[in-house]
């Protein structure tokens, strides 16, 4: 059973009436947002039903859940998305035109666009302190280009200070990613 809203009824009703108005098919998208938050999506299809030559008898209306449809488009834009980003930065790393500084940042630049971070960086990791692994600032980029920065080892950190869990992490194949987004 679909669960219709007043505003999403009404605004069916209406559709009925520029077809009663019009004479003429009609096709829209419904949402509905369902008490769990999701969201569905229908292809409503409104027809006008006459005798030839006659008046409008009634319309027919016909309802498709194109949910899936939806979620599975989204998906693979994104995929889509991912791989071109992957490409244009394969690409700039097989250039021989580039210097390893400037790189960096654009690829930065790309994996940052396509995540929407305001922020992305690229650490190394390092001899160990009395107090263990400490890892070092080396590329980073930021939305606004104004405030971009290579190659200036701009701070060191203690990980264990600054990500609980990382030796796990680590041992277990995992590497640690942050991207960060101005909320």
């Amino acid at each position: 059973e679909l669960p219709l809203t007043h505003a999403v009824h009404s605004r069916m009703c209406g559709q009925d009436a520029h077809v009663v108005d019009a004479g003429l098919p009609f096709l829209s998208e419904v949402y509905v947002f369902t008490e769990g938050g999701s969201v569905l999506s229908f292809e409503n299809h409104r027809y006008p039903d006459r005798q030839p030559h006659g008046p409008l008898q009634r319309v027919f209306g016909m309802c498709r859940d194109i949910t899936l449809t939806k979620v599975t488009a989204a998906a693979l834009q994104q995929q889509g998305d991912l791989l071109q980003a992957a490409n244009n930065a394969a690409l700039l790393l097989f250039s021989d035109d580039e210097e390893l500084d400037d790189l960096a940042r654009k690829v930065l630049g790309i994996i940052g666009g396509l995540t929407g971070a305001d922020h992305a960086d690229v650490w190394r990791n390092h001899g160990s302190s009395d107090e263990g692994l400490l890892c070092t600032q080396v590329y980073s980029w930021t939305r606004d280009s104004s405030s971009n920065y290579i190659s200036s080892y701009a701070s060191t950190a203690l990980y264990s200070a600054h990500l609980p869990g990382w030796e796990e992490e680590l041992s277990s194949g995992r590497s640690i990613n942050t991207l960060t987004r101005d909320l």
